[in-house]
């Protein structure tokens, strides 16, 4: 049995003290402390990411800018049809092509609108497939006129044919130009949407 006030009930006493010093420690300092580094290192990571984020939304703000003046680019260059849909694209080109027979002669016998034109490089382009009919002084100048002008307008798979039915009699002079049937498809693009 060990009595009070030896060194040995002492030292006892005194490594009792020590253990539950030590265990308080590693029950609660430890796992605390280790909470701490841990928030704080949080923290530091939060404070990084915010930055990125911040320098990220000044970087947005200055390509929205950016965005705004290649839009406006694109829009005063006459390239492009100006037009907010597909179907409103495709009304603009027959307005042009509508002013441009008014303005030059010849008759538009059909125009028909093809759908799902193809999103290539330049743009999402819109197909119209026409027929006409007219003299070759009516329809050169209304072809130049649309390949000419403003926006940009491209004909392909060009077909020309005489008029049919009408035969000459033998005697008679024709003193007027051929009348000519054209088939064509007239292309016209509208601007890609531009991301940033």
């Amino acid at each position: 049995m060990i009595r009070s006030g030896t060194i040995t009930s002492r030292l006892i006493a005194v490594a009792l003290l020590v253990l539950m010093l030590v265990a308080i420690a590693t029950v609660v300092v430890l796992p605390l402390a280790g909470r701490w580094v841990q928030l704080r290192d949080e923290r530091a990571d939060a404070i990084e990411m915010a930055e990125r984020f911040r320098a990220i939304a000044r970087a947005r703000d200055l390509r929205a800018g950016e965005l705004a003046a290649v839009k406006r680019q694109i829009a005063g260059s006459g390239i492009y049809l100006d037009a907010e849909s597909r179907a409103l694209a495709a009304a603009q080109m027959r307005e042009i092509l509508k002013a441009a027979v008014a303005e030059h002669g010849g008759e538009v016998r059909s125009v028909r609108v093809l759908e799902g034109g193809d999103a290539d490089g330049e743009g999402q382009r819109i197909t119209l497939n026409v027929a006409m009919r007219g003299t070759w002084s009516q329809l050169y100048p209304i072809l130049y006129s649309l390949e000419a002008g403003s926006p940009r307008l491209f004909i392909t798979q060009f077909t020309v044919s005489t008029g049919r039915g009408r035969r000459r009699r033998l005697n008679q002079v024709e003193d007027t130009e051929p009348v000519m049937e054209l088939k064509f498809s007239l292309h016209g693009y509208l601007p890609q949407e531009v991301t940033g």
